[in-house]
């Protein structure tokens, strides 16, 4: 069992490495949040095959897009209207 006056020994003795030890996950973090979002604008991971929408589809994905907007969003979702009849 892992006592607080034990946590707050640690803290005390090393407050400076504790802080760093959090600098550096958090540092890790946003360094792999930047190697992401960098892959991504560059494209470089993007595959050679273009796999462009059908024009009757890519009007239908927009008509489904833009309908959207003529229904008001919900200040609450009902969970249970996300169940089928007889769904569990």
């Amino acid at each position: 069992m892992f006592k607080t006056s034990h946590f707050l020994a640690a803290v005390l003795i090393s407050s400076s490495g504790v802080v760093q030890a959090a600098d550096a996950a958090e540092d890790k973090v946003g360094d792999q949040t930047r190697q992401w979002t960098e892959l991504q604008v560059s494209g470089s991971a993007a595959s050679p095959v273009q796999r462009p929408l059908a024009g009757d589809i890519a009007e239908r994905v927009f008509q489904r897009y833009a309908d959207s907007y003529s229904h008001p969003i919900p200040e609450q979702l009902d969970r249970e209207g996300f169940v089928s009849e007889g769904g569990d």
